[in-house]
C-alpha cells in the first residue's frame, strides 16, 4: 500500500497560491483581489474536504503564508505572497469591511474545529487522551477569563484584541487538529507538509539574498520572518528524527540534502534564535535517547567535533564586519554570546521593564488583558514601527507573567508541559520507528517554542502556534496508539493464559 505522503497536493497548493499572489502583485492590483481569487479554494479546502484534509490545507497554508504584521521582505521588497499575507492572515474589517478585525484564518480554525467535532468517530479516528484536550480547553477558558478580568478592570479593548488574537486561536486550532487527524494515517503527511513549506520558504531566503538584494550591493538584515525560524527549526528536526529512528540510507540523504537547504537559509536569514532554538531541540534529543551503541558514538564524534566547531567560532566570529557566507553561522553564534549589538541591548532593557512591571503589579493574578507595561528605561522609541509594543512584548514569557501574574502564567504555561509529557510517553510506548520519530520531534518542539517565547514574540506568532498545535495533536495521537497496542498485547496475553484459543 502506497504511504500518503500528501507532497504533490502541498506543492500544487503552495505553487497555486504563490502564482495566485504573484498575479495579483503583477497586475499592481489590491488585495481583495487575492481574496476574490482564493477564497473559492478556503471554502473548498474548510467546507467541502474531510477534515483531515482540511487540517492539512491550513497547516500547509497558515505556515507558507506570511502575517503581514511580521513585516515580509525587511523593507527591501514587497513579498510576492502579500496577497495571499491578507487573504489569510489580514483583518477582514480592512480587507473586506468585516464587522470585526478577525483574520480569516481564525474562522477557517473555528470551522475546523465544529466539523471536526461533529464527525469525530473513536472507532475511526485515534481518538486524543482526554487530559489533552481538557488542558486545552483550560487554556481557552483562562485565556477568556483573563481578557475579561482585564477589560472589567479598565484595560483598553483595541490593544486588548491583539494582545489575545493568536492565544485564542492557538486552542481553537489545537482542538481542530485533535478532532480530525487520525492518528498514525497523517503522520507522515504532516511531517511532508512541515518539511516542503520549509523548502519553499528556504527558496524564497535565496531569492531575496540573489535576486532583490544582489543587484543593489545589499546585504539584507533577515531576508523573510521571526517565523521562519521555527518553521526551519521543525524541519530539520523532523528529518533529524526520522533519521534516527528508520537509520536507511534514504533518510540520511534527505537530511544531508534537505537538512543542508534548511541550514543555509537560517545562515541567510541571519536569525540567531533559530540556531538558539534547534540546537536547544537538538540537545534534549539527543539526552532523551536511551543509552544505546549509536549514542555512545554520537558522543564520541562530539568530543572529536567540538574542539574543530569551538575553532570555527572563534576564526569565524571574531571579525563581525566579515560578510563571508561561509562564517555566517560562526558570526551568529558569536552574537548570541556576546550579545553585544542593539537588538540584545533593547531585549536586555526590555526584560528590566517587565520585571519591574511584574513586581509593580499583584504577582499572583496579575492585571488581565489590555494594559501595557511600565517602561521606565527607554533606549529606543518604536512607537512609530510598533505602536502597541509596550501591550505586547518580545519575551512572550516574562509578559505573560506581567499580564497574569503566576496563577495565570501557570494555567496556560501547563500546555508546554504536557506536550512535553505526551511526546516523551508517545517515545516510550511507540511500536514502530515513525511513531517513535513523532515523540522525539514533539520533546524537540517543545523546547523550540519555548525558545522563540522567550526570544521574540513565539505567542504572538501565527506559525508558531500553528506548528504547535499540530505537534500537541501529533504526539497525544501517538500517545493514545500506544497505550492501545499495549493494552491489546495485555488482553491477548490473558487470553493465551486462560487457554482461550
Amino acid at each position: 500500500m502506497k504511504t500518503d505522503t500528501f507532497a504533490k497536493e502541498t506543492l500544487l497548493l503552495l505553487a497555486f497560491v504563490f502564482l495566485t499572489s504573484l498575479f495579483v502583485r503583477q497586475m499592481d492590483a489590491k488585495p481583495i483581489f487575492a481574496f476574490i481569487l482564493l477564497m473559492p479554494l478556503m471554502f473548498y479546502a474548510t467546507i467541502r474536504a474531510p477534515v483531515h484534509i482540511t487540517a492539512r490545507v491550513l497547516v500547509a497554508l497558515g505556515l507558507f503564508i506570511e502575517p503581514p504584521d511580521m513585516i515580509p521582505g525587511a523593507g527591501y521588497w514587497v513579498s510576492p505572497l502579500e496577497g495571499a499575507n491578507e487573504t489569510l492572515y489580514g483583518s477582514l474589517k480592512g480587507l473586506i469591511n468585516f464587522p470585526v478585525s478577525f483574520p480569516l484564518f481564525f474562522f477557517c480554525a473555528g470551522i475546523l474545529w465544529y466539523r471536526a467535532r461533529k464527525t469525530y468517530k473513536p472507532v475511526t479516528f485515534m481518538p486524543a487522551p482526554e487530559p489533552a484536550i481538557r488542558m486545552v480547553m483550560v487554556f481557552l477558558a483562562v485565556v477568556l477569563g483573563m481578557w475579561g478580568y482585564g477589560m472589567l478592570r479598565g484595560g483598553s479593548p483595541t490593544p486588548s484584541f491583539f494582545q489575545v488574537l493568536q492565544l485564542l486561536t492557538l486552542p481553537i486550532f489545537t482542538l481542530g487538529c485533535l478532532y480530525s487527524i487520525r492518528g498514525k494515517d497523517d503522520f507522515r503527511a504532516l511531517a511532508t507538509i512541515i518539511v516542503l513549506v520549509a523548502l519553499a520558504r528556504s527558496a524564497l531566503v535565496a531569492w531575496v539574498y540573489l535576486v532583490v538584494c544582489g543587484p543593489l550591493g545589499v546585504v539584507p538584515e533577515y531576508a523573510t520572518t521571526h517565523g521562519d525560524s521555527v518553521i526551519f527549526d521543525a524541519a530539520f528536526l523532523i528529518l533529524v528524527c526520522h533519521f534516527i529512528e528508520v537509520r536507511t540510507k534514504r533518510a540520511l540523504v534527505r537530511l544531508l540534502v534537505f537538512g543542508g537547504i534548511v541550514l543555509v537559509a537560517i545562515a541567510m536569514n541571519n536569525r540567531r534564535l533559530a540556531f538558539v532554538g534547534l540546537g536547544a531541540g537538538m540537545v534534549t534529543i539527543i539526552l532523551f535517547l536511551p543509552p544505546s551503541v549509536a549514542k555512545r558514538k554520537v558522543f564520541r564524534q562530539l568530543m572529536w567535533i567540538t574542539p574543530l566547531l569551538v575553532g570555527y567560532i572563534v576564526v569565524g566570529g571574531a571579525n563581525p564586519a566579515d560578510k563571508n557566507p561561509v562564517y555566517a553561522p560562526a558570526r551568529l553564534v558569536t552574537s548570541v554570546i556576546e550579545q553585544n549589538d542593539t537588538s540584545s541591548d533593547a531585549r536586555d532593557v526590555e526584560n528590566d521593564n517587565l520585571l519591574l512591571t511584574l513586581d509593580e503589579n499583584n504577582p499572583i493574578v496579575g492585571p488581565g488583558f489590555g494594559f501595557e507595561y511600565h517602561e521606565v528605561t527607554q533606549l529606543y522609541d518604536i512607537a512609530q514601527y510598533f505602536p502597541l509594543y509596550k501591550f505586547i512584548a518580545h519575551n512572550s514569557v516574562l509578559w505573560l507573567l506581567t499580564i497574569g501574574g503566576l496563577a495565570g502564567f501557570t494555567a496556560l504555561w501547563m500546555l508546554f508541559a504536557f506536550n512535553a509529557y505526551f511526546s516523551a510517553r508517545a517515545y516510550r510506548l511507540a511500536r514502530s520507528p515513525n511513531e517513535r520519530a513523532v515523540g522525539l520531534f514533539g520533546l524537540g518542539m517543545t523546547f523550540v517554542c519555548i525558545t522563540a517565547d522567550w526570544g521574540d514574540q513565539g505567542l504572538t506568532s501565527f506559525p508558531n502556534l500553528v506548528l504547535f498545535a499540530v505537534t500537541y495533536a501529533m504526539v497525544t495521537k501517538a500517545t493514545a496508539h500506544g497505550e492501545r497496542a499495549i493494552q491489546i498485547e495485555r488482553d491477548v496475553a490473558y487470553l493465551l493464559s486462560t487457554g482461550y484459543t
